[in-house]
């Protein structure tokens, strides 16, 4: 969790943690219990890197199946029909 915490930081995170942590801020400031949960939700997206604010908005790598998937040695020959 703490090299999750270190590393792939980059613009969306740093904003989302940013904002995240402002919403928090205010919300406590004006007494606004609910809404500080909801910053404290974008700001721990922000500063764990999972959701959106990892810049990909996926749950995690996707792992191919084609059974028809194309190796180095083999030759796949394409053919176009021009439409008109």
């Amino acid at each position: 969790m703490l090299e999750r915490i270190k590393t792939g930081w980059n613009f969306q995170r740093i904003f989302f943690f940013a904002i995240g942590t402002l919403v928090v801020v205010q919300s406590l400031m004006s007494k606004h219990y609910l809404e500080a949960s909801l910053g404290l939700y974008f700001a721990a997206m922000g500063l764990l890197g999972f959701g959106c604010a990892t810049g990909n908005c996926s749950t995690g790598p996707i792992q191919s199946k084609d059974v028809n998937s194309n190796k180095a040695g083999d030759n796949l020959d394409v053919t176009y029909e021009e439409i008109r």
